[in-house]
């Protein structure tokens, strides 16, 4: 009895896990390749975030230094202004200031007001926003009244 005796090939065998394996690679890729994409959105996202809260502070502080400026022109007529740095109200500032200018022409003497307000985060320095606003304070007579000329 003459047996044949087939040998198993095994290439076949090869061939499918070697498919196999390339499928698995290329989908782990895909799927490294979108985590990537959605970190990077995810921290741009954030420092769009902060970046606005920071303006957004900034403008908040504009106004406290525009009513301030009021309040001690409207108590004291020789106010002309000061560099006031509230940093206990924005603990998670660096730099925090409002400068306040009062100039008086001397021709009409009406007084300008120029407010400038400054913000700057510890961990970015160099992301600092500034915002500023001008604007004209009436005189005051010794009567109370406003001056019009």
């Amino acid at each position: 009895m003459n047996r044949v005796t087939r040998k198993r090939t095994t290439t076949g065998d090869s061939a499918r896990r070697g498919v196999i394996l390339i499928c698995a690679m290329v989908c782990l890729s895909v799927s490294v390749a979108m985590l990537i994409t959605t970190t990077r959105r995810s921290v741009t996202a954030r420092r769009h975030g902060v970046r606005e809260h920071q303006q957004r502070q900034t403008e908040w502080l504009l106004h406290a230094g525009v009513r301030r400026a009021a309040s001690r022109l409207g108590d004291d007529g020789s106010y002309d202004g000061e560099t006031w740095s509230p940093k206990e109200a924005y603990p998670e500032f660096a730099e925090v200031s409002v400068e306040i200018r009062v100039e008086v022409d001397p021709e009409s003497g009406e007084r300008r007001v120029g407010v400038i307000a400054r913000l700057a985060r510890f961990d970015q320095i160099a992301d600092r926003t500034q915002r500023s606003t001008s604007f004209q304070f009436p005189i005051r007579s010794t009567t109370g009244s406003v001056n019009s000329e």
